[in-house]
């Protein structure tokens, strides 16, 4: 059983794989399985040891240390360093990498269905940052946020891609969503209007599940196309990209 002992260490080897891969669920799997099975041994080595008590709690706080605690305790941890990548640390919300991250499997063979992605990007916070300086600017950027977050369709994937500009990604069909980028315009603006008079452009990209257009790069740009000549239009209004 002292072998037995020894050999249970080896569980942390597809607990370490499940810390860094997998999520706290299986890992909890894991982590009961893992008792039990550290459990049964120690059973086992009272029943052979004639009631050797001192050496099952050893073998049970050995082995539960490691596999019950420490990888639980490591996957926390890499889970804050994750989060600390993948979300941008003024809005809270995610950054580029975490768009990446957590779209990409929207493009997958098993997703069909419509994906719409909207670029939205601040009309005139320029002017906020040069005249009421970048603090003001980080409200703005706040606000802004916070209203995204707040008002954003169901389902969907809210990110701040850099400076002013902020992505929508949801699963709406061409007419849903360009009311709902309109619906998000008029939020920012009405959230505004007393404060910065900041207002938002907002280019919409609709991608059907047939389409060859369908990844990420190509909505985000053709998102940001239609961003542009909502700009050249003068601002504050939605563009649905060709």
């Amino acid at each position: 059983h002292l072998f037995g002992s020894a050999c249970s260490m080896l569980l942390v080897l597809p607990g370490g794989y499940l810390t860094v891969f997998h999520g706290p669920r299986v890992l909890a799997v894991h982590a009961v399985w893992c008792l039990l099975a550290v459990l049964t041994l120690a059973w086992l080595t009272v029943a052979d040891s004639n009631g050797d008590v001192a050496l099952a709690v050893s073998i049970v706080l050995t082995t539960a240390a490691v596999t019950v605690v420490l990888l639980p305790s490591l996957h926390f941890c890499y889970w804050v360093l994750r989060m600390d990548a993948l979300v941008d640390p003024l809005t809270t919300l995610l950054n580029r990498r975490g768009l990446d991250y957590y779209v990409s499997s929207w493009f997958g063979p098993n997703e069909p269905g419509t994906i719409c992605a909207m670029v939205v990007d601040l009309d005139r916070f320029k002017k906020v940052n040069d005249t009421y300086g970048h603090a003001a600017g980080d409200q703005v950027l706040v606000r802004v946020a916070a209203r995204l977050r707040a008002e954003r369709p169901p389902g969907s994937l809210v990110t701040r891609t850099g400076g002013e500009e902020f992505v929508v990604f949801a699963r709406l069909d061409r007419d849903a969503a360009v009311d709902e980028a309109d619906r998000l315009r008029r939020a920012i603006e009405d959230a505004e209007a007393a404060t910065s008079a900041v207002t938002a452009s907002i280019g919409v990209t609709v991608i059907e599940s047939h389409s060859s257009e369908r990844c990420l790069d190509a909505m985000l740009h053709s998102s940001d196309s239609a961003m542009y000549r909502a700009k050249q239009l003068g601002g504050n209004t939605v563009v649905l990209a060709d």
